[in-house]
């Protein structure tokens, strides 16, 4: 889903960033079971997704690019979730973060992504084709846009912005099992070779990228590194979450979330 190797992330970069305790995933999560399909603002999601579906061998490929620096990252102030953003951007983001566009398209949508809506992110995908597409801090490819739009209840005009990404990365870590793991129901190996399937710049526990040698993929960082930082993030013990006097950006952050059916 997410498919680039970055420059630095420094602590300055999540200074505003928000904390998480990704209670909402949860009930996004667990609405969808039975929920009816849909669709929002003209387009209709089950064949605009099928279609980019199809195109995601493409979009997942990634010409060799040098992988960064170990020495250059640094750990951020804030959340378990926080502090992981920062890693898994760390191993995907170019050095434009929030504004960050595939390295491989060449050509640029005419406004910076953190910028778009998401309407206009599609609007420049159906413009360009043939080339990839993976968009923001984590790196989303078009069919994980339109599935985590629809998760979210995101209508068409809603900005691609730094709390919009961050909600959709919550939800993919959510994905990953973060609450079992959290809860300690989960070992940090397994959560960390589930991150790996959904971010090819992670490795799994054999070293390489779940998408190895597919369309160009590897890891951008190893696998001693990614246990380390782990380790730092999370230690033995169970996941910070938001402290009382962060909770009221925490309920800015997920405000209107909503199960697709609801």
């Amino acid at each position: 889903m997410a498919l680039l190797a970055p420059a630095a992330v420094s602590a300055g970069d999540w200074s505003s960033s928000g904390s998480f305790d990704l209670k909402e995933t949860t009930e996004i999560r667990e609405s969808l079971a039975s929920a009816p399909a849909s669709s929002q603002g003209g387009w209709n999601f089950a064949t605009r997704e099928s279609e980019w579906v199809a195109l995601d061998a493409f979009e997942r490929s990634r010409p060799g690019k040098q992988p960064p620096a170990p020495a250059t990252f640094r750990l951020p102030s804030g959340s378990n979730v926080e502090q992981l953003f920062a890693l898994i951007a760390f191993a995907e983001a170019p050095g434009g973060r929030y504004d960050a566009i595939h390295h491989g398209a060449k050509v640029k949508p005419g406004k910076k992504p953190s910028q778009m809506t998401l309407a206009e992110i599609y609007a420049w995908i159906d413009r360009t084709p043939g080339q990839p597409h993976a968009i923001g801090n984590f790196q989303i490819i078009p069919s994980t846009l339109l599935n985590l739009q629809k998760r979210l209840g995101l209508p068409d005009g809603a900005r691609f912005s730094r709390d919009t990404q961050n909600r959709m990365a919550a939800l993919l870590i959510s994905d990953a099992g973060y609450q079992k793991f959290a809860a300690g129901r989960m070992s940090r190996s397994k959560f960390m070779d589930n991150l790996a399937r959904i971010w090819a710049g992670l490795p799994l526990v054999s070293g390489k990228s779940a998408y190895h040698g597919y369309a160009g993929n590897r890891a951008t960082i190893t696998r001693a590194f990614y246990s380390e930082q782990m380790e730092r993030i999370f230690g033995t013990g169970k996941a910070r979450t938001a402290t009382a006097s962060q909770a009221p950006r925490t309920r800015a952050l997920f405000a209107g979330w909503t199960g697709l059916g609801q």
